[in-house]
């Protein structure tokens, strides 16, 4: 996006209003681009934003580069999380498990 800006709605109706308004192309246009702009800013943080980065990736209609960009985050994340942190690495770890489950990859789990 070449500028920043974010909307807050107040009700989630006029959320959903404004968004089934978009046509399908645009919508998956708009969601590729702020898959991209939580990637580019994403970097340093060890994959923080994992899940609304494959979320829209996956909105965007690029769901495969979704799964496998949302992984990479994962394991980035997991590498970077202290194993005294017990609870975040086991949030991280049954959230690649459910990104493998969805592409079918048991034996990865």
């Amino acid at each position: 996006m070449h500028q920043s800006r974010e909307y807050v709605f107040k009700h989630q109706v006029v959320q959903q209003v404004a968004y089934e308004s978009l046509l399908k192309k645009r919508r998956r246009q708009y969601h590729l681009e702020v898959a991209n702009w939580w990637i580019a800013r994403d970097d340093h943080r060890g994959g923080e934003q994992a899940a609304p980065i494959a979320d829209h990736l996956e909105r965007a209609g690029a769901s495969q580069y979704a799964n496998a960009e949302a992984l990479a985050y994962l394991d980035r994340a997991l590498a970077a999380t202290p194993t005294t942190d017990t609870s975040t690495c086991y949030d991280l770890r049954n959230t690649r498990q459910r990104v493998y489950a969805l592409q079918g990859d048991y034996h990865a789990q």
